[in-house]
């Protein structure tokens, strides 16, 4: 089952699509987009969107032991710091 999570991100989008970036590639997750919509994989997969500072992310799947909480409050910590 997919959940989907809103986020106000705080910062320029490009430079924290970066930042994002770098912290998922050290989970091993890949990102393949750009700022304002992507795909990701890896131990979670999923997509986002952004329109101005409301970024919507979609997880489609996630390893077994992931609990939905503990995505949500990893997520939000990338985008909202």
């Amino acid at each position: 089952m997919a959940q989907t999570y809103t986020f106000q991100l705080r910062g320029d989008p490009e430079e924290k699509f970066k930042q994002v970036q770098e912290l998922a590639r050290g989970r091993g997750v890949s990102l393949s987009g750009d700022s304002t919509a992507a795909t990701f994989a890896g131990r979670i997969k999923g997509s986002y969107t952004r329109s101005g500072n409301t970024v919507t992310v979609v997880v489609t799947d996630k390893f077994l032991l992931a609990s939905w909480s503990g995505i949500e409050s990893t997520i939000r910590e990338w985008l909202e710091s």
